[in-house]
């Protein structure tokens, strides 16, 4: 880019306790939410798996 350009991200919104809340589209939820420090139930997360997959498919 050449200087004094920019880029818009697509973003959506989303409601959390509440409050609208903007985030870039495409973030999964769960990422987003550890992102902002919200607590949110969750077991066995992690980022390198595809949201198929869970922790029981690991290393199998």
């Amino acid at each position: 880019m050449g200087k004094g350009e920019f880029t818009l991200s697509e973003t959506v919104r989303v409601k959390i306790n509440g409050e609208v809340r903007e985030a870039e589209k495409g973030t999964r939820i769960l990422d987003y939410l550890l992102q902002q420090g919200i607590e949110h139930p969750h077991i066995c997360y992690s980022e390198v798996l595809g949201p198929i997959q869970t922790c029981d498919t690991m290393g199998k």
